[in-house]
């Protein structure tokens, strides 16, 4: 009898062994999974941006984003193209964006402007204010001018001095210079709708490719 007491008591003090060495999960907290929100790429285009008439899937801030994510950028490119729009309109909206945590602005909306063949002087008073708000605002965001160009047959003197605008400008407040929006775009049909002036789905995905390359040669965008 006194064997299967020892024995028995044995037992129990191998239960309260495991019990004591035995984790307890009971209240505590799962480790946190850090995550990091994407930074804000802004594009303040006209129709180019916009993607008119077309799915804004296909427009070329979204077809941008993708890219970027493909390639492991964590960057969110959001669409602020409104047709129609010159230098003069996005001045006067430019306040709306101010309170947007924005990493990197996207600029080029004086198509409109050429077209209507807006006074040069005005156009690059109005495009300067534009980015001196900006600086103003958001003083450690990137800004990248890109330049648009012209049909010579509004004016061979006019498209020459319209395009040298941009450059002057970039020179004078320091950001980034972004050649020609439209670079193997323009001019070909295939990538064109009708109109001959906007790009369809497959045109802006040039665009976006090239914008995606101008960006990571020019460190402007990080992982």
């Amino acid at each position: 009898m006194f064997v299967w007491i020892r024995k028995y008591l044995v037992f129990l003090l191998i239960l309260v062994l495991v019990g004591c060495s035995s984790p307890s999960w009971e209240g505590v907290a799962p480790p946190e999974v850090s995550s990091s929100e994407p930074q804000m790429i802004l594009a303040l285009w006209d129709s180019l941006t916009a993607g008119y008439n077309l799915e804004l899937r296909e427009a070329y801030p979204a077809q941008l984003e993708g890219i970027l994510q493909e390639n492991s950028y964590n960057y969110e490119v959001t669409n602020a193209g409104v047709s129609g729009d010159t230098s003069g309109d996005l001045l006067e909206r430019i306040g709306l964006y101010d309170d947007m945590e924005v990493y990197l602005y996207l600029i080029s909306i004086w198509g409109n402007d050429g077209l209507r063949s807006m006074d040069l002087d005005d156009m690059q008073s109005n495009i300067e204010a534009i980015i001196t708000h900006i600086q103003a605002v958001n003083t450690d965001a990137k800004i990248v001018l890109s330049g648009m160009q012209i049909p010579q047959n509004l004016g061979l003197n006019y498209a020459r001095q319209f395009k040298a605008v941009f450059e002057d400008i970039a020179d004078d407040t320091g950001v980034v210079y972004y050649d020609f929006l439209l670079e193997w775009v323009a001019g070909n049909r295939s990538l064109n709708l009708p109109d001959a002036i906007h790009p369809n789905a497959r045109g802006y995905r040039i665009v976006a490719e090239n914008m995606f390359s101008f960006l990571e040669s020019s460190t402007l965008i990080i992982k």
